[in-house]
């Protein structure tokens, strides 16, 4: 009787029962990135790697979504990265317009080890949003996204950040 009465004063201290969810606090934890700021953050589980979002965040599968963009992660590399501007002028007929200009490649890149392995992120503008995205070599995978301003896509890279691959 002693013994149950200990137990169930332990349980009322910790909290009671339930599902318990555990916060990612220590310095290895992937989760633990200093600019992630005062939401807490949550591990998602994606089979042979993990990787950190916001708790707001909602992830279904591959996807992730959020207020102001998305992601999504697939094994195998990075679609290109080609960006292309259409540019309309107005002139004088027949006579001989300016030069299109146009961007190919990422604005903003930074190779970077993230986990122990080798990953390049990287960031350019699309149509009226930001392109996100990190490329692994080893094992292939990648995340892309699309952020409605550059703190979204910071806090994106703050995500890539935090990828994690499972041991063999």
């Amino acid at each position: 009787m002693r013994r149950a009465l200990v137990c169930l004063a332990v349980l009322a201290a910790c909290g009671g029962g339930g599902q318990v969810e555990s916060e990612p606090q220590s310095a290895a934890s992937p989760c633990n990135v200093e600019t992630i700021g005062a939401e807490a953050w949550r591990i998602v589980d994606a089979g042979d790697f993990t990787y950190c979002v916001p708790r707001s965040w909602r992830v279904r599968d591959a996807r992730v979504t959020h207020g102001g963009g998305n992601l999504r992660w697939a094994r195998g590399a990075a679609p290109s990265q080609r960006v292309a501007f259409r540019v309309s002028t107005v002139g004088t007929r027949g006579a001989t317009p300016p030069p299109v200009p146009m961007r190919s490649g990422p604005i903003d890149t930074s190779n970077e080890l993230i986990g122990g392995r080798s990953a390049r992120l990287w960031m350019h503008p699309g149509d009226s949003r930001l392109v996100t995205g990190v490329e692994f070599t080893e094992p292939a995978m990648h995340f892309v996204g699309e952020a409605s301003d550059e703190k979204l896509a910071e806090q994106q890279w703050n995500v890539f950040r935090t990828v994690r691959f499972k041991s063999r």
